[in-house]
């Protein structure tokens, strides 16, 4: 029997089988699909952690950036109610000497109302006369005489306005309080000095008759300060209720708004500062800058950060650490000029905005929100009758009449008079009892900005804020495997192991200097770990009228870094910004807000913010948003 030869696979039959079938390349895209997997997850593990200090970071200049706004917006609703606090002062302080001069001219029939003139029909002597001539030889009342009597007995009281009777003097002593009226006690001036009858009546005529010194006619004689408007009534020196009252308490609620002013930059720097920090942040800084003076040594420190590193970039040369803006941060607000409370409160008061209030509350409006000061008015109004009683102010007569003087007088008093006697009286008091302090007075309002670009950097803050990683480049505990190219810069050359040694050492105690100018800007800025953030708030009016400074509806919300070209009609732009933003982020630093690190292991995230910066053009930094 004849055995056939056995024929042996070689050793390499396996893999060649292995080869010649497809089972093989399954393998080998199996093993490459692990190999992508696992490129992919190790990214998105560096991706997720440099989000996370992204998120952190914007977290961090988000919140500040609206706390800061927020403080600037609660100063302003400070500021409107020290305002709305003038104004009611000032309704108060006029409201007095409007109503003696109602009265007064009820009394004359001297005046006009709603442009309509009652002259000559309507005062006393007209009222008397024709009582005279109805009564009959009986003499028995009618309604004619009732109300001559009731304006006859007015006229009596009205005496006492300047000063009350005295057995001894014609005048009101000034050591006798006694002897003070109201309007003595009021202006610390005596009306009173030529006659102490002010109305009286001629003798024998059959009813009370006005005589030519009158008070109103010396009301009406004040002396003038300049053409053309007069002072109605004069105010002397103390005792003066306008200088020991009013005119204090307006200089105390004005130095209460100067106070606020100066305050808020610091205060909202204070409160983005330490918001940023409580979120993560390391560092962070706002603009437009708080005014003042920064001590010797920040300013040192950021020109030695600046110059230092500016020396390893193209971009960078002396005058780029000199690369400021001229805007500091500060409220949208003035001291409002002479005669601003007078024209509004007037205006406040006009027919036109009566109408206008009324018309807005019969269509369905608020009536308080249309105009708040004239609710205000008719407070004090109300108050001013009540304290009246058995006067023509406290509607005591008894007859129509007498009745419809009491509405005649209160329409004087609380309207015309008001805008016509008692706004300048009230003006010239505080002439007289303020002197050099009479702008104090006023009420502050928005000051004027030449273009929409300036006034949105005025009522808005920008917030850098940095988020530092001191172990991102840490050869032992970071990102050692990532290493600049080889081909490129890891040859043994002089040059490349000055680089080396730059980008890779511990801490920047050992790097060269100075580095070469002409280095690449990627190369100088490897190093930086830091991760940074802009946000941006602003300040806003909520009231459908616009802007005012007489309403606290102010309040704060977040907005892009840019809207449309504000920044080239301010005429700033983002490395002014960040030049100077930096001295006050190093503040922040050495007042131990961040704790206590080196600044120089932040050195080469500065000059990679520094390097961004000349690369946010007004061109180039259109739509930004965060």
């Amino acid at each position: 029997m004849i055995t056939p030869l056995r024929q042996y696979r070689p050793l390499l039959d396996g893999p060649r089988h292995l080869h010649e079938q497809q089972r093989g390349a399954i393998a080998i895209l199996a093993m490459a699909g692990a190999m992508i997997l696992l490129l992919a997850s190790w990214t998105v593990y560096d991706t997720g952690s440099a989000a996370q200090k992204k998120m952190d970071a914007q977290i961090a200049a988000d919140t500040a950036a609206l706390s800061q706004a927020t403080v600037k917006a609660r100063s302003m609703n400070l500021l409107a109610y020290a305002n709305v606090t003038k104004r009611s002062v000032w309704g108060i302080h006029t409201l007095y000497p409007s109503y003696m001069s109602a009265v007064a001219q009820w009394i004359h029939g001297d005046y006009s109302l709603g442009g309509f003139d009652f002259e000559s029909f309507t005062g006393m002597n007209a009222i008397c006369t024709a009582c005279y001539a109805t009564s009959g030889e009986d003499g028995s009342n009618n309604e004619l005489c009732n109300l001559c009597n009731y304006m006859n007995n007015n006229r009596v009281m009205w005496k006492n306005v300047a000063c009350k009777e005295n057995d001894f003097e014609t005048a009101c002593s000034s050591s006798d309080p006694d002897s003070w009226g109201d309007f003595y006690r009021f202006s610390g001036h005596d009306h009173n000095t030529e006659t102490h009858e002010l109305m009286e009546t001629e003798q024998g005529s059959e009813y009370p008759k006005l005589i030519e010194t009158d008070l109103e006619k010396k009301l009406r004689d004040g002396r003038e300060s300049g053409a053309p408007a007069p002072y109605t009534f004069r105010v002397g020196e103390d005792p003066s209720w306008s200088k020991n009252f009013f005119g204090k308490d307006l200089i105390a609620i004005d130095n209460y708004q100067r106070f606020i002013t100066a305050i808020t930059p610091w205060w909202g720097w204070t409160e983005q500062s330490l918001r940023a920090v409580r979120n993560g942040a390391t560092l962070s800084g706002s603009f437009p800058t708080p005014p003042g003076v920064l001590p010797d040594s920040t300013r040192r420190i950021t020109e030695t950060l600046i110059d230092h590193f500016s020396d390893a970039t193209p971009v960078g040369s002396a005058e780029t650490i000199h690369n400021h803006s001229s805007y500091v941060d500060g409220l949208p607000v003035r001291p409002g000029n002479i005669g601003t409370m007078k024209s509004h409160l007037a205006s406040a008061v006009s027919a036109g905005n009566i109408f206008n209030v009324l018309k807005a509350c019969l269509d369905g409006g608020n009536c308080a929100t249309e105009n708040p000061f004239l609710l205000e008015h008719m407070l004090n109004i109300a108050s001013f009758l009540l304290n009246s009683e058995g006067t023509v102010v406290g509607f005591s007569g008894d007859g129509a009449l007498e009745f419809a003087s009491s509405v005649l007088v209160h329409l004087l008093g609380s309207l015309e008079t008001f805008r016509t006697r008692g706004l300048q009286f009230t003006q010239n008091s505080m002439v007289q009892s303020m002197g050099a302090n009479r702008i104090a007075a006023e009420p502050w309002e928005l000051r004027p900005f030449r273009n929409t670009g300036e006034w949105q950097l005025q009522t808005s803050n920008l917030v850098l804020a940095m988020v530092a990683d001191f172990t991102s480049f840490s050869i032992l505990q970071g990102r050692k495997k990532y290493e600049l190219l080889n081909s490129d810069y890891m040859h043994n050359d002089a040059k490349s192991v000055r680089y080396r040694n730059h980008f890779y050492a511990e801490s920047f105690a050992d790097r060269p200097t100075p580095i070469d100018p002409t280095a690449i800007n990627e190369k100088n800025t490897y190093r930086a770990a830091s991760t940074w953030a802009m946000s941006r708030a602003e300040i806003f009016h909520t009231g459908a009228d616009g802007p005012d400074l007489w309403t606290p509806s102010w309040t704060s919300r977040m907005r892009p870094i840019v809207i449309g070209n504000e920044w080239h009609l301010a005429g700033y732009n983002m490395n002014q910004v960040y030049h100077d933003t930096l001295p006050y982020m190093v503040l922040s630093r050495t007042i131990g807000a961040t704790g206590q690190w080196p600044l120089n292991q932040v050195g080469v995230d500065m000059l990679r913010m520094e390097k961004i910066s000349h690369s946010m053009g007004p061109s180039t930094i259109g739509g930004l948003t965060k």
